[in-house]
């Protein structure tokens, strides 16, 4: 802006230096009369310029006026926008695979928070600009989690994503091992075994006699390892088996025991 001191002119040019030397000055623009300001736009962020004007009419010029610099502030920088559509997708027992749009171009990268309850969040890990997958190992089975993330530069982190929740599948249940088949009586067999998982929902006792197939005798609850099977043959060999089941699947057999209940003693004469 600038004051007109005359009642004559035509009009005014503006002209602008990057240096304030006299012969650098370029004329930028022209305005009508009684004009006393312009706007010079473009420029470049964080440098100063020189200005001065002159009035013109047909007579020609006036001398200029003073020069006058300013600098132009640097480019404003914010926190990058907020990632979006976070998706997170059981891949196993112990992996979740997260994926998410990248909606900023000025990011570092992108932190990644996890909840096992939707109110308290940890960061597990951050990766770089432009990334947008991130794959989360070595969880627990049967567990649910929560995720959610966050862009961030040097201005700051951007808000979070949605939430994403899931939960990892649970395991087969351990093999039951140490089947041990013991004669009672004629008609009595007791079976033990050792429970090697924590997550079975019973176990499956399968039995035969001789050379015959094996065929399901009963199922027990988790956490049983004992069984009695009674009404049997005297003086007869018996097979067993025993696996741990839950809603994902069956373990493998244990070994196989035996045993041959004991013979009838004859009757007394």
């Amino acid at each position: 802006a600038w004051t007109d001191n005359s009642d004559n002119e035509t009009g005014f040019a503006i002209e602008r230096s990057p240096d304030g030397d006299d012969a650098t000055y370029t004329g930028i623009g022209m305005v009508g009369v009684d004009v006393v300001s312009y706007s010079d736009t473009g420029l470049d962020p964080e440098t100063t310029y020189w200005y001065r004007v002159k009035a013109y009419n047909l007579e020609g010029p006036s001398e200029y006026s003073n020069t006058e610099s300013a600098t132009t502030p640097p480019v404003p920088v914010y926190p990058p926008d907020d990632p979006s559509n976070l998706v997170a997708t059981a891949i196993s027992s112990s992996q979740i695979d997260l994926s998410w749009m990248d909606n900023s171009d000025d990011e570092t990268g992108f932190k990644i928070e996890r909840s096992p309850n939707d109110i308290t969040y940890a960061e597990i890990a951050t990766v770089a600009a432009d990334v947008t997958a991130y794959s989360d190992t070595g969880l627990t089975p049967d567990t649910f989690y929560f995720y959610q993330v966050c862009a961030f530069n040097v201005n700051g982190d951007s808000g979070y994503s949605n939430v994403a929740e899931t939960f990892t599948p649970d395991t087969l249940p351990l093999d039951p091992s140490d089947l041990v088949a013991a004669t009672v009586s004629s008609s009595e067999i007791d079976l033990t075994w050792s429970d090697n998982s924590g997550n079975e929902e019973g176990f499956e006792i399968e039995y035969k006699i001789t050379e015959s197939p094996y065929v399901l005798l009963t199922t027990v609850n988790a956490n049983t390892v004992s069984y009695s099977h009674t009404d049997l043959d005297p003086d007869t060999w018996y097979g067993y088996r025993v696996r741990a089941y839950n809603d994902i699947g069956k373990s493998e057999w244990s070994d196989e025991a035996n045993a041959t209940t004991d013979d009838v003693p004859p009757a007394a004469p």
